[in-house]
């Protein structure tokens, strides 16, 4: 525990357009700009029994990151025609702003957002990336990028509380209460295929709160690996359209980012209805 919040241990699985998936790597921890960062990645078994107080013991004198890191291969093709780039996918929970910069420069890259789930397109090289949460000092560290490749970094705040948003969001829905727990809180751990694959059954047969999280988890996904074009976006919005406005009013804890693309942009039929 750390000041009274669990320090949460999860893997790091990255989407890829041909639907393959990246593999957690272990790192280490280590002291970085005034913060201690974990950089650690969830075992198939979970932690050992000593391992908890041991980090509990290492996070005692400052505010923590629970942060992972995975490097898998992307599909051969670059995303812009004839540059054969590599990326860098981030999920922060529950949200945080990042800044990303040319190692070891301060020169800055332009970013298509500043809060996550974001999908930033690089030239192959070393960057700085700065993540902030709110009412935290940055944190950052280097990550080289290699062509063709995706670096995946999913950060926690051990202040977030997922079981008190679950309770939010799920505590008055009808329908079968496990599973929908267990798709929102994937949802709200930045496992966005758990959650759809968990959901989407109760979403097709007209549960609103499934058919809410699996629009938020399908969008969340397509933001994460730059896919914000593409079958996936549209099927959510067109399971977020087809809410009632009643069902749409909680997005407690859910990113800015999420909530905003959800809304289809302006003309006939862009919700997922016939126009």
């Amino acid at each position: 525990m750390f000041n009274g919040h669990p320090i949460r241990w999860t893997p790091i699985r990255t989407p890829f357009a041909d639907n393959r998936w990246a593999t957690p790597m272990s790192t280490s921890t280590q002291f970085l700009d005034g913060l201690y960062e974990i950089f650690a990645a969830a075992r198939p078994g979970g932690m050992s029994r000593a391992e908890p107080l041991m980090l509990a013991r290492a996070l005692a004198f400052s505010l923590a990151f629970s942060l992972a890191f995975s490097l898998t291969a992307a599909p051969a093709a670059a995303r812009n025609a004839g540059v054969a780039n590599g990326g860098i996918s981030f999920v922060t929970l529950p949200n945080a702003e990042v800044r990303v910069f040319f190692a070891p420069t301060s020169r800055e890259i332009a970013l298509p957002g500043r809060t996550t789930p974001l999908f930033v397109s690089v030239p192959p090289g070393v960057y700085r990336v700065e993540l902030t949460f709110p009412g935290t000092r940055p944190a950052s560290r280097s990550v080289t990028v290699d062509s063709g490749h995706t670096i995946a970094v999913k950060v926690e705040d051990p202040r977030f509380d997922v079981e008190k948003l679950v309770d939010t969001h799920v505590s008055s829905a009808p329908g079968p209460r496990t599973e929908l727990r267990n798709g929102v809180r994937s949802f709200f751990r930045g496992d966005y295929e758990a959650s759809v694959k968990t959901l989407s059954g109760l979403a097709n047969a007209g549960n609103e709160t499934a058919r809410l999280f699996t629009a938020r988890a399908l969008a969340g996904s397509a933001l994460a690996t730059g896919r914000e074009v593409g079958p996936e976006l549209r099927r959510a919005r067109m399971l977020f359209g087809g809410l009632p406005g009643r069902a749409k009013q909680n997005s407690e804890g859910v990113s800015p980012r999420v909530v905003e693309i959800l809304e289809p942009p302006a003309g006939p039929g862009t919700d997922g209805r016939p126009p």
